[in-house]
C-alpha cells in the first residue's frame, strides 16, 4: 500500500526555523515499513454442535503480508504560501476565530491529483496567524483540525488551535486530542525532534485507523 507523506510549510524557503527533510525520518522508515501478516475470520459451517454449544469463532493467517511503503515529500512552497494566505483572508473577513475547512480542502484536493492513486497524509504547518484559530464546518458545531477528504487522502493542521470538545476529525476511526500533532511555538533541536518523533506515532496512528483498519475494528 502506497502512502505518501506530504509535509507542507516544512521548506527552507517557507518557514526556514521548522525545515524539516524526509531524511529526517530515515531513522524510522524500517519501523514504519515492517510487513505484517494477513489474519481473516473463519467460522465453522455448523455454529452449533450436537450438545447445541456454540462454537466460537476463529482467526486464521493467510500466507501474506501487507506493507506500507511510505514517501516522506517536501511539499512546494506555493501550497503553503496558499494554505496560509487562505486562512489569513477568512480570518480578516470575520470576528469569528474559526474557518470553514472547505476553504482549505479545496486546495488540497487540487493538489491530491498529483498523488492519486495513494494515500496521502499532509501535515500542514501554515504558520503562525495573529490570532489562534480552528476549523468548523457548516453542519457541525465541533471545532476540529483535522480533515478526511473523500478521495484518499487526509490533511492536519498542526497550527489550529487544539478542540475543546467534540470529535477530533470527521470521517470513521478515533483519535484523542493528545494523539494529534501540535507545532511547538518554541523552535530548538529538542523541540524538532520530538515534534518528528509525534509525527511518526501520529503516521502509524492514521494507517491504522483509516488506511488499513484491522478486522476488529468493523
Amino acid at each position: 500500500i502506497l502512502v505518501d507523506v506530504k509535509l507542507v510549510g516544512f521548506n527552507e524557503d517557507t518557514f526556514p526555523a521548522w525545515k524539516i527533510i524526509p531524511e529526517d525520518f530515515a531513522p524510522y522508515i524500517e519501523a514504519l515499513m515492517q510487513p505484517e501478516e494477513i489474519q481473516v475470520i473463519s467460522t465453522r459451517s455448523n455454529l452449533f454442535d450436537a450438545k447445541n454449544e456454540q462454537n466460537d469463532s476463529k482467526f486464521h493467517k493467510l500466507a501474506l503480508k501487507k506493507k506500507l511503503i511510505f514517501r516522506f515529500i517536501n511539499a512546494p512552497k506555493i501550497l503553503a504560501h496558499s494554505i496560509r494566505d487562505a486562512i489569513s483572508q477568512n480570518l480578516t473577513k470575520t470576528k469569528e476565530n474559526f474557518i470553514n475547512p472547505k476553504v482549505i480542502n479545496e486546495i488540497i484536493n487540487e493538489d491530491y491529483k498529483s498523488h492519486d492513486p495513494a494515500f496521502v497524509i499532509y501535515i500542514i504547518n501554515p504558520g503562525m496567524q495573529n490570532k489562534e484559530y480552528y476549523y468548523l464546518d457548516d453542519n457541525s458545531k465541533c471545532p476540529i483540525r483535522m480533515y478526511i477528504g473523500q478521495k484518499r487522502y487526509v490533511w492536519l493542521d498542526v497550527v489550529a488551535k487544539a478542540t475543546p470538545y467534540g470529535p477530533a476529525m470527521f470521517g470513521v476511526g478515533g483519535f484523542k486530542e493528545s494523539q494529534l500533532l501540535t507545532l511547538p511555538k518554541n523552535v530548538n533541536q529538542e523541540n524538532k525532534k520530538n515534534f518528528i518523533h509525534s509525527a511518526v506515532n501520529f503516521i502509524l496512528q492514521t494507517c491504522k485507523q483509516l488506511i488499513e483498519p484491522p478486522i476488529s475494528f468493523y
